[in-house]
């Protein structure tokens, strides 16, 4: 690869070098860097003379006045019609790309017909050979220089691992001194060539094509000498990480080949700045090493992709703090690196390139601001579960909506780092991203508006929930009463509906007006379809309005025992337009209003639990009353009992009389809730303990049989 790299930039490279020392130039023009130079014209005294009497003439002037208007009125109409912005970029781009193309084939068979020009004079192929000898000598002497002194810190490294026992040598001490003559070597070789250079005598441009090319090959020496130092690919004990010998191998290999073709490019381009040659074979050169980096960074990433998933996921069991980090990191780490890399060999490969440095700086920095930006995202959801955790410590209500919040804030803020990031990675790289919204420039504005009324609804929503749950909460704690706490529990629902549509509707009707839509044909056309809906949904409309009388009349609240229709349960949820029961079962029972013909409230105010008992003829009556009071008195003693019940029993007296005995009837006057139940069921448990123990005994259904024998049987 290095040969070929080398054979093909050799005759570009050889035409430069005897264009410039030898002062023959080809006219070739500077693609890249080409502006025009046009001088405005002169004014002319009569010009200025006419416009001078147009301006004091009072028709005149109106005349140019509207002259003036009607062409910016046309310009401005020109300059609003919307361009194909997809379409017309993507054909600009292929039509660029094939003026290049041709441009550079162009340019290359020029330089190879002067070339062969310039070969064709003796005189010049002497100068030639004479210019290469000292080019080969400098650089020559100091590559000779270096694997000298490589060669000797080798020989000292086999010398001292073979020596004998007594002065045996480690391999670790062995390896640091042949380092240390290896790194001799690069400094000797650089004192070397600049002594030479200086030495010998060269022309102006000779001597700065010789110091490029000096100063690549003692930064080429001396990256490779620092890859060695960090990966040591030889010993495992001096490397600076704690990698495989494989790994550490491919990746001082992936280096040395980067770097050589890095090195290789830019001494080549500044060469080209140097001898003032044609600007598009400088673009050719970086774009084409950028291009044949990128391809092996693929294939690097590829590679090790599962070697560094496996070396994160050592790295977290040694930090638990960074577990999950570290696995997020470790699964997609090589995709993100691809993407990358993929950007900016396409960007830099559409771009015009001026300056190697900035190419260089623009990949180093986008790569630092990529790296950071993929830290955060990653970052981003622990630190938004914490902050919403923290929030719903202080503030109980926003709990029920803690998971959307954390999901929300999260895809908010880790969209917003991207496209940042996008934009900052365009701006280094010298893409001017703004002018894609030149054509629609509302458009950002309007986004980040309607960004900021959407996180603002959010916060008065939040605060519209916490007001009102403040305002009921405080509300039922100052009313005790079991009714008026009812009611509020009842309006709070209603109240947040109404209020979460109010809100919702002014956010829609802000939004559009951001959007420069005009609302009033929408708020007319809202009205038509509300008359249409009314005359298509009429039982809706019924459940609602009788729904709001209801409620207005107190007749049910959450927390009631009610009757709707022949269905008994509790009202758990009550809406303007339906009712929900839940019964003894545990069923869900959703009822409209439009269907409800009868409400019986089983625990309005108060509440009766009727007491009929059924005494047999044999029994006393009045013992019966007796035993009946008695476990009254009982009863409200009892300290569980005593707050259910608010009056004493009343007795009614005999009620009927049927088959089996004598019907009582009595009543216990009790809290309006499940209590006459609770009160009702211990009740008739002690009134069968009284009566068992005064020997009373309860109505019941008697029946007699007759056993006939067997004879009377068979004569039948």
């Amino acid at each position: 690869m290095k040969k070929l790299f080398c054979n093909f930039f050799s005759s570009i490279f050889l035409y430069l070098v005897l264009s410039n020392v030898f002062i023959v130039h080809a006219d070739v023009p500077d693609f890249e860097n080409f502006k025009p130079d046009q001088k405005p014209k002169e004014l002319e005294v009569e010009a200025l003379e006419k416009l001078l009497k147009t301006l004091e003439s009072k028709s005149a002037r109106k005349e140019f006045v509207t002259h003036l208007r009607t062409m910016i009125a046309a310009k401005t109409k020109i300059d609003k019609e919307p361009a194909p912005l997809a379409l017309s970029k993507v054909s600009e781009t292929i039509h660029t790309i094939s003026e290049k193309i041709l441009e550079f084939f162009s340019e290359l068979e020029k330089t190879f017909a002067e070339i062969i020009n310039l070969l064709s004079h003796p005189d010049l192929r002497s100068k030639m050979v004479h210019a290469f000898k000292d080019i080969l000598l400098i650089l020559g002497l100091g590559i000779i220089v270096n694997s000298g002194l490589r060669r000797i810190g080798n020989y000292i490294y086999h010398q001292l691992k073979n020596a004998p026992k007594q002065v045996i040598t480690s391999n670790k001490k062995a390896r640091s001194i042949q380092r240390i003559v290896n790194g001799l070597g690069v400094i000797s070789m650089a004192i070397v060539m600049y002594c030479l250079a200086s030495y010998i005598s060269l022309s102006k441009i000779l001597n700065d094509i010789v110091s490029i090319l000096i100063i690549s090959l003692i930064s080429y020496k001396a990256i490779i000498f620092i890859y060695r130092l960090i990966l040591s690919p030889e010993l495992k004990e001096l490397r600076l990480f704690k990698i495989q010998d494989s790994t550490a191998d491919l990746s001082y290999h992936y280096l040395q080949f980067v770097t050589f073709l890095t090195v290789i490019g830019i001494t080549l381009s500044e060469l080209v700045l140097l001898l003032k040659g044609p600007s598009i074979f400088y673009s050719f050169i970086i774009k084409s090493t950028i291009f044949i980096a990128c391809f092996k960074t693929f294939w690097f990433i590829y590679v090790i992709r599962n070697r560094v998933s496996h070396w994160l996921v050592r790295q977290e069991s040694n930090i638990n703090s960074t577990k999950q980090f570290s696995s997020t990191i470790a699964k997609t780490w090589h995709v993100w690196a691809s993407l990358y890399v993929g950007f900016f060999g396409i960007t830099i490969f559409l771009q015009r390139i001026n300056n190697v440095k900035i190419v260089v700086f623009s990949f180093i920095g986008t790569a630092l601001l990529i790296t950071l930006s993929y830290i955060l995202v990653l970052k981003i959801p622990k630190l938004v579960r914490a902050f919403v955790n923290h929030v719903t410590h202080h503030l109980p209500h926003v709990m029920p909506r803690k998971n959307f919040y954390t999901i929300f804030l999260s895809m908010v803020i880790s969209v917003s780092i991207i496209i940042c990031l996008l934009f900052l990675s365009l701006e280094i790289l010298d893409i001017e991203a703004l002018d894609f919204f030149t054509e629609i420039e509302n458009l950002p504005s309007s986004f980040l508006n309607i960004l900021l009324i959407l996180l603002l609804s959010i916060l008065a929503w939040e605060i519209n929930e916490y007001v009102i749950d403040r305002f009921f909460n405080r509300s039922t704690k100052q009313h005790k009463g079991n009714i008026r706490k009812q009611r509020l529990l009842t309006i709070k629902p209603l109240v947040q509906n109404i209020s979460r549509f109010i809100l919702f509707a002014l956010v829609a009707l802000i939004i559009f007006a951001e959007l420069n839509l005009d609302i009033t044909p929408l708020l007319a056309g809202v009205g038509v379809i509300g008359i249409a809906f009314s005359f298509g949904s009429q039982s809706l409309v019924k459940d609602i309005i009788t729904g709001i009388f209801i409620l207005v009349e107190d007749t049910i609240n959450v927390g009631d025992i009610v009757q709707i229709d022949g269905q008994n349960g509790n009202v758990e949820a009550i809406s303007l337009r339906t009712v929900r029961l839940r019964d003894s079962e545990g069923n869900l029972h959703t009822l409209p209003f439009s269907g409800i013909t009868k409400i019986t409230n089983m625990s309005k105010n108060f509440s009766y639990y009727l007491l009929q008992i059924g005494l047999s003829y044999s029994e006393n009556v009045d013992k019966a009353f007796e035993a009946l009071k008695q476990v009254d008195a009982e009863i409200r003693n009892d300290l569980q009992y005593n707050s259910m019940i608010l009056e004493p029993l009343e007795i009614m007296g005999v009620d009927k009389f049927t088959e089996t005995g004598v019907m009582l009837q009595a009543r216990i006057k009790t809290l309006p809730d499940k209590s006459r139940w609770i009160v009702g069921r211990e009740f008739n448990r002690r009134l069968k303990a009284v009566f068992d123990q005064k020997k009373i005994e309860f109505a019941y259904e008697y029946r007699g049989y007759e056993m006939l024998s067997t004879k009377a049987s068979l004569k039948t």
